[in-house]
Protein backbone atom coordinates (compact mmCIF):
# COMPACT_ATOMS: atom_id res chain seq x y z
CA UNK A 1 0.00 0.00 0.00
CA UNK A 2 2.88 2.79 0.77
CA UNK A 3 5.13 3.62 -1.87
CA UNK A 4 8.28 5.67 -1.84
CA UNK A 5 9.53 8.95 -3.62
CA UNK A 6 13.37 10.28 -3.46
CA UNK A 7 13.04 13.95 -4.08
CA UNK A 8 16.22 16.03 -3.88
CA UNK A 9 17.01 18.88 -1.53
CA UNK A 10 19.53 21.88 -0.63
CA UNK A 11 21.75 23.34 -3.18
CA UNK A 12 24.15 20.03 -3.27
CA UNK A 13 21.45 17.96 -4.76
CA UNK A 14 20.89 15.46 -2.22
CA UNK A 15 18.22 12.93 -2.36
CA UNK A 16 15.88 11.98 0.92
CA UNK A 17 12.79 9.68 0.64
CA UNK A 18 9.15 9.76 1.78
CA UNK A 19 6.50 6.91 1.97
CA UNK A 20 3.33 7.99 0.86
CA UNK A 21 -0.16 6.33 -0.86
CA UNK A 22 -2.98 8.01 -2.78
CA UNK A 23 -6.87 7.07 -1.60
CA UNK A 24 -9.72 9.39 -4.06
CA UNK A 25 -7.84 12.39 -4.48
CA UNK A 26 -5.68 12.79 -1.06
CA UNK A 27 -2.30 12.08 -0.88
CA UNK A 28 -0.91 11.31 2.34
CA UNK A 29 2.93 11.60 3.03
CA UNK A 30 5.36 11.39 5.84
CA UNK A 31 9.10 11.19 6.12
CA UNK A 32 10.43 8.12 7.30
CA UNK A 33 13.95 8.92 8.99
CA UNK A 34 14.85 12.01 11.25
CA UNK A 35 18.26 12.21 9.33
CA UNK A 36 16.15 13.13 6.16
CA UNK A 37 14.92 16.59 5.18
CA UNK A 38 12.01 17.73 7.12
CA UNK A 39 8.50 17.08 4.89
CA UNK A 40 7.81 20.33 6.29
CA UNK A 41 10.65 22.35 4.50
CA UNK A 42 10.66 20.35 1.61
CA UNK A 43 6.73 19.48 0.71
CA UNK A 44 7.46 21.19 -2.48
CA UNK A 45 9.97 19.07 -3.74
CA UNK A 46 8.20 16.15 -2.39
CA UNK A 47 4.65 16.92 -4.19
CA UNK A 48 6.62 17.27 -7.13
CA UNK A 49 8.61 13.94 -6.94
CA UNK A 50 5.11 11.74 -6.09
CA UNK A 51 3.44 13.82 -9.23
CA UNK A 52 6.09 13.49 -10.94
CA UNK A 53 6.44 9.51 -10.46
CA UNK A 54 1.92 8.96 -10.22
CA UNK A 55 2.10 11.49 -13.48
CA UNK A 56 -0.81 13.18 -11.81
CA UNK A 57 -2.33 17.16 -11.80
CA UNK A 58 -1.46 18.05 -8.16
CA UNK A 59 -4.27 20.56 -8.51
CA UNK A 60 -6.59 17.70 -8.69
CA UNK A 61 -5.71 15.82 -5.21
CA UNK A 62 -5.51 17.30 -1.50
CA UNK A 63 -1.90 16.67 -0.47
CA UNK A 64 -1.61 15.66 3.44
CA UNK A 65 1.99 15.74 5.66
CA UNK A 66 1.93 12.93 8.55
CA UNK A 67 4.59 14.39 11.27
CA UNK A 68 5.70 11.45 13.15
CA UNK A 69 8.92 10.80 15.86
CA UNK A 70 10.12 8.92 12.79
CA UNK A 71 10.80 12.07 10.93
CA UNK A 72 10.59 14.52 13.16
CA UNK A 73 12.62 13.91 16.63
CA UNK A 74 10.55 16.61 18.10
CA UNK A 75 7.62 14.45 18.22
CA UNK A 76 7.25 11.92 20.90
CA UNK A 77 7.21 8.06 20.45
CA UNK A 78 3.22 7.36 19.66
CA UNK A 79 2.26 11.47 18.72
CA UNK A 80 1.67 12.50 15.93
CA UNK A 81 -0.01 15.51 13.69
CA UNK A 82 -1.61 15.68 10.26
CA UNK A 83 -1.53 18.97 8.29
CA UNK A 84 -3.26 19.74 4.93
CA UNK A 85 -1.53 21.31 2.40
CA UNK A 86 -2.68 24.13 0.13
CA UNK A 87 -0.89 24.87 -2.99
CA UNK A 88 -0.77 27.73 -4.94
CA UNK A 89 0.56 27.72 -9.09
CA UNK A 90 3.60 29.79 -9.42
CA UNK A 91 5.81 30.20 -12.60
CA UNK A 92 8.42 27.80 -10.86
CA UNK A 93 6.00 25.27 -10.48
CA UNK A 94 4.21 24.40 -7.66
CA UNK A 95 4.40 25.76 -4.26
CA UNK A 96 2.78 25.08 -0.88
CA UNK A 97 1.67 28.17 0.77
CA UNK A 98 -0.11 27.01 3.93
CA UNK A 99 0.00 24.05 6.27
CA UNK A 100 -3.27 23.27 8.61
CA UNK A 101 -3.72 20.77 11.17
CA UNK A 102 -6.53 18.67 10.77
CA UNK A 103 -7.67 15.00 12.22
CA UNK A 104 -5.46 11.86 11.32
CA UNK A 105 -8.15 9.50 10.25
CA UNK A 106 -7.43 6.27 11.64
CA UNK A 107 -6.59 4.62 8.11
CA UNK A 108 -3.94 6.97 8.02
CA UNK A 109 -2.18 6.00 11.13
CA UNK A 110 -2.88 2.42 10.36
CA UNK A 111 -1.30 2.97 7.15
CA UNK A 112 2.11 4.09 8.18
CA UNK A 113 2.27 1.72 11.27
CA UNK A 114 2.13 4.43 13.40
CA UNK A 115 1.42 3.24 16.97
CA UNK A 116 -2.16 4.08 18.03
CA UNK A 117 -2.78 5.16 21.82
CA UNK A 118 -5.83 6.28 23.18
CA UNK A 119 -6.31 8.22 26.29
CA UNK A 120 -8.93 7.08 28.95
CA UNK A 121 -10.13 9.30 30.97
CA UNK A 122 -9.71 7.92 35.00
Amino acid sequence: MLKEVRFEIGPAESHCAVKYFIRAQNCYFSGYTPESATTVNDADNIIRAIVEQERIDPFTFTFFDLWTSRGYRTIPKGKHDLKRLALSREREGIHVISWTPVVCPLFVLKAFGVPISFRVPI
